[in-house]
């Protein structure tokens, strides 16, 4: 359905010397900003949300507040480089960005062993079913549709987050990751699981080459990975 709108154009108004102030402000302006400060809590696990919506990530934070360390990226490249930078513990992010959308933010870092272990929330307003196939195809942990349940929101994060500490435990007790009984392998046929067992391959190869060097400690550990 299309609606025309015709409005009439006459010369008949007085002219004001002054320009009236916008009715609202907007919702991206630097002050709008400001209000999101980043919390830090070293005891709370570690939290990105990457969005460029403004009430979305002021109910996000409220949502999650004493829950978690929560950081902010407003759109998918600075997603991208953040998660890179301080390596999470859960992303929320939106689908339809400006720069990378969320599937390739999902994707990117999926494909990458220093955030493929990272569990990824996808946010978005479509809500058809091949939308959701895409968002996990591309290697998303959940979807959820906006506006979403909060406590759907809170549930999905605690069982992800539990997910990825049984994993850690599964790695810790098999020889990092290495000696696998077959209902361990069966568990990880997808490429997420290849990448973080070619990842502690690398870390074993590594150590072991280095073993009789007394100077070989973290920091070079580290950048030898």
């Amino acid at each position: 359905t299309e609606f025309d709108i015709h409005l009439p154009i006459t010369a008949n108004a007085q002219a004001t010397a002054t320009q009236a102030p916008p009715l609202v402000p907007s919702p991206t302006s630097d002050a709008a900003e400001e209000e999101i400060e980043e919390t830090i809590d070293a005891d709370l696990p570690e939290l990105l949300i990457i969005e460029d919506n403004q009430d979305i990530i002021t109910y996000v934070k409220s949502v999650l507040a004493g829950r978690y360390t929560v950081r902010f990226a407003r759109n998918g490249n600075a997603g991208i480089e953040q998660a890179l930078e301080s390596v999470p513990d859960i992303i929320i992010s939106d689908v339809m960005m400006p720069g990378k959308n969320g599937y390739e933010v999902c994707e990117t870092l999926k494909q990458d062993e220093r955030t493929s272990h990272i569990p990824i929330v996808l946010l978005t307003a479509k809500a058809t079913q091949a939308d959701k196939v895409t968002g996990l195809r591309f290697g998303a942990d959940a979807y959820l549709n906006k506006p979403f349940d909060k406590e759907e929101l809170l549930i999905t994060m605690e069982n992800l987050l539990e997910l990825r500490k049984k994993l850690q435990e599964r790695f810790r007790i098999s020889d990092f990751g290495l000696r696998k009984s077959e209902a361990d392998v069966s568990e990880t046929q997808n490429p997420t699981s290849e990448i973080e067992d070619v990842f502690l391959q690398k870390f074993r190869t590594v150590v072991e080459a280095n073993l009789s060097e007394t100077d070989f400690e973290m920091p070079q550990l580290e950048r030898a990975l």
